[in-house]
Order: C-alpha cells, then structure tokens, then sequence
C-alpha cells in the first residue's frame, strides 16, 4: 500500500516537472 503510493507520488512528480498537464489530464480523467 505504501509503496504504491509512493509510485504514484513519483509519477505525479514526473509529470509536473516535465510539464505534461496533458499526461496529468488523461490519468485524472482514466481514474475519475
């Protein structure tokens, strides 16, 4: 559990550094 959350804390923080609000986007709109 805890490391999942780390996975997708890291994957948030790759998508935000390199800027990608489309990538950011498409898995808000996949898991909402």
């Amino acid at each position: 559990m805890n490391k999942d959350r780390q996975i997708v804390s890291e994957l948030h923080n790759f998508f935000t550094e390199s800027g990608c609000r489309l990538g950011v986007q498409r898995i808000m709109n996949v898991l909402g």
